[in-house]
């Protein structure tokens, strides 16, 4: 993916400060220096951002979004030039139409001279020009790009190239098995599993609940400070109604984006919907309880003393092993029935409806200690989603050893 990107990025850059300069006609020659000078800067940026990609200090994301920065940064100069002293003739939306067909023109730069082995062409660069070869449309340049990669699975160029390229153009389906070849081919790259989750989380309508959680999690084991990792993670966190721990996850991001205002923009949006989704949640508390009725194993209920101690808890499946609410009551009156409710929170921010489910678990303890010790009795509900059930059984039916 490294040599893909740098390959791009300097045919991204070397093209538009060949075409531009053409295309944008300025009446002074000082205006045309300026135009050259600012090429000039903008391909020495691109230089050196591609120095600091190859030595380590930056990640393939921020690379991207630095390049993309210098792009749009090189476009707004030329633009102001032309407003200041240049005809305003169409030559500025062609020059627009050619930097956005760029990446299309790349599938059809692969599909003629792509290969893992051999990037030289004999051909002239004429050959290449639109006045002398028409590309296909997108969808034909994709099957065929599926077709020449089906005997070339190394080609990890090709790969990420059609499956970026499907992820563009919202075929999420086939994208997915296109980001799992690279990510099986390149198990340590934690960018290829990040956008196999981004894929996957398409085809389930947003949703990151599942593999493409499990994806991001072991991403940012690679690299933890992945930008779009980061965001994904804190999405699912939110999706979770985890909401601490997603504001957490994006007031950990924003600095890492402040050089990136638009990306910075979206990141502080998150921060207050988020904000507002706690606060909202805050002033629901109290006004949600779950009926919660316990009852013990007839061959263990001889096992009940007065001085034992009922811990009645509410946590999440599969999440961490802490309690979302809990309530501490005698074992004495066994069975019985308690209300768990907002009041008995140990996490804050949110109301035991927030989350999508949940598992109630008891335990009577010998020593009145929250911890489980041998000799404890407990039991535990299956999984549920408090919005749709408030009343839940639970039997305990075991003895810790």
């Amino acid at each position: 993916m490294l040599t893909l990107w740098l390959a791009a990025s300097a045919l991204t850059i070397g093209t538009l400060a060949a075409i531009l300069p053409g295309l944008i006609k300025t009446r002074s020659s000082a205006a045309a220096s300026r135009s050259e000078t600012n090429i000039a800067i903008a391909r020495e940026r691109e230089g050196d951002l591609r120095k600091e990609l190859l030595e380590g200090l930056i990640s393939d994301a921020e690379y991207d979004a630095a390049r993309a920065e210098i792009e749009q940064s090189l476009a707004l100069d030329l633009d102001t030039q032309s407003s200041k002293g240049t005809d305003p003739s169409p030559s500025l939306f062609s020059a627009a139409a050619i930097s956005a067909l760029l990446p299309i023109a790349a599938i059809g730069i692969y599909l003629l001279i792509g290969s893992p082995t051999a990037l030289n062409v004999n051909s002239s660069s004429a050959d290449l020009s639109p006045e002398t070869q028409d590309l296909p449309d997108i969808d034909t340049m994709l099957d065929q790009m599926k077709s020449r990669l089906a005997d070339r699975p190394d080609d990890l160029r090709g790969w990420t190239l059609f499956a970026n390229a499907l992820m563009g153009t919202g075929r999420y389906q086939e994208a997915v098995p296109a980001y799992r070849h690279l990510s099986d081919q390149d198990p340590a790259n934690p960018e290829h599993k990040i956008r196999l989750a981004d894929a996957i989380a398409m085809t389930q309508g947003g949703a990151l609940a599942g593999e493409p959680e499990t994806l991001i999690m072991q991403a940012l084991q690679l690299q933890p400070n992945h930008p779009q990792g980061l965001w994904l993670y804190g999405i699912a966190r939110e999706q979770r109604g985890a909401f601490d721990e997603a504001l957490a996850v994006f007031q950990r991001l924003a600095p890492m984006v402040a050089n990136q205002p638009e990306v910075l923009t979206e990141v502080n949006a998150v921060i207050q919907r988020i904000q507002g989704q706690m606060t909202q949640s805050s002033q629901s508390m109290g006004s949600f309880s779950l009926e919660i009725r316990v009852e013990i194993d007839p061959t263990l209920a001889e096992q009940v003393t007065p001085g034992d101690t009922l811990f009645v808890f509410a946590r999440v499946p599969n999440g961490p092993p802490m309690p979302v609410a809990a309530k501490k009551t005698s074992a004495s009156t066994l069975p019985v029935s308690l209300e768990l409710s907002d009041q008995d929170l140990l996490v804050g921010g949110q109301s035991l409806s927030a989350y999508p489910t949940l598992q109630i678990g008891v335990r009577v303890s010998k020593t009145g200690s929250a911890n489980r010790s041998p000799g404890d009795l407990a039991g535990t509900s299956d999984q549920f989603s408090p919005r749709q059930t408030s009343e839940i059984t639970v039997s305990i039916s075991e003895q810790i050893r």
